[in-house]
């Protein structure tokens, strides 16, 4: 689904990343972990096509990506309803919704614990309830590959473990999922779960479990040098 060969980028002349060689099958979830800086935010920003790699090939097999922002960036005065920002993340729209969709729309805010929100202002949620209903807007296209950054930042914690459910269902339906986080938890990752350290270059690669016992341990040495 993703092929990354010899992928540089440079910002002036501070290498971002660094001869990157990587592949993403069909329907693998990643969580991609590493330090501030080390590249996690442009490397989803090249597969999205909103950065152009300084060398190397970068191919995505699919067009159809579904990406949860980690800045939220809203404007105020412009009105906007739950509904509506839902409705901006279907591949093709019209001048009304269609019941259908709508229908979809409560469905998903219902899955969301937020069945309520519908007909909201988008400006007057809470900073966890836009992440949910902007996670919504990602995935209600049923993308192929679906990219988190930083999803759980916001959520309060008796959602994250919803949070956790839902992406295991997507990932069952055969969904591909790029996941950047700080925080891996161990009650909803397993081995069937992969993971990608990064800073700069790629520190680690390679199932969670893997992770646990080669590079974690060894990666808290690296703080005491």
């Amino acid at each position: 689904m993703i092929h990354i060969n010899n992928l540089s980028v440079k910002f002036n002349d501070l290498k971002v990343l660094d001869n990157i060689v990587l592949d993403v099958n069909k329907g693998e979830i990643v969580h991609i972990l590493g330090p501030n800086g080390s590249g996690k935010t442009t490397l989803i920003k090249i597969l999205l096509g909103l950065i152009r790699p300084t060398s190397g090939q970068v191919v995505v097999g699919s067009k159809k990506i579904g990406y949860l922002p980690q800045i939220i960036k809203v404007n105020n005065n412009f009105p906007t309803t739950v509904a509506e920002v839902i409705y901006s993340g279907f591949a093709k729209q019209s001048l009304l919704m269609k019941s259908s969709q709508l229908k979809l729309i409560a469905t998903w805010l219902n899955k969301m614990q937020i069945p309520d929100l519908i007909n909201k202002q988008f400006n007057e949620l809470s900073g966890g309830q836009r992440q949910r209903v902007l996670l919504i807007r990602a995935i209600i296209a049923k993308p192929d590959i679906l990219v988190l950054d930083e999803p759980t930042s916001a959520l309060d914690p008796e959602f994250r473990k919803r949070f956790y459910e839902i992406i295991d269902e997507l990932h069952a339906q055969g969904m591909t999922i790029l996941n950047i986080t700080h925080d891996l938890d161990s009650n909803y990752v397993d081995c069937s779960n992969n993971v990608l350290y990064l800073d700069r270059s790629i520190k680690f690669y390679g199932s969670y479990c893997d992770y646990l016992k080669d590079y974690s341990s060894k990666e808290h040495h690296h703080h005491v040098d």
